[in-house]
């Protein structure tokens, strides 16, 4: 009986243990995002060191952080609880904040 006790304890604990630890792998977006519409790049390289150069050019300037979605629980891989934001920057200030245009939501604009 007790070695039944104990198995369960440490079955509970290291589930916990690796469920619990995904989530220092990428940042949480309630906590990690403090942004606001015309934040200069500077001030959102300092606070978010981590964001990835996607695209830039002499007037605009793509950002992206990877998050790590804490509401999805239960995924089959640290890949289902992932996602990207896109954060774009024109003439040194931030313009609009996003998850990104997949190739197959994109659609001709014509004027």
């Amino acid at each position: 009986m007790k070695t039944k006790i104990n198995l369960i304890i440490t079955i509970l604990l290291t589930i916990n243990l690796l469920t619990s630890c995904a989530s220092m792998f990428w940042p949480n977006e309630r906590k990690y995002e403090k942004v606001y519409n015309g934040m200069a790049t500077k001030e959102f390289r300092s606070i978010h060191p981590k964001a990835i150069n996607e695209y830039m050019d002499s007037f605009t300037t793509i950002f992206s952080i990877t998050y790590y979605d804490t509401e999805t629980k239960f995924v089959n891989s640290l890949d289902d609880a992932k996602y990207k934001k896109f954060y774009y920057f024109e003439d040194n200030k931030l313009v609009k904040v996003d998850k990104g245009e997949r190739v197959v939501d994109y659609r001709i604009r014509v004027n």
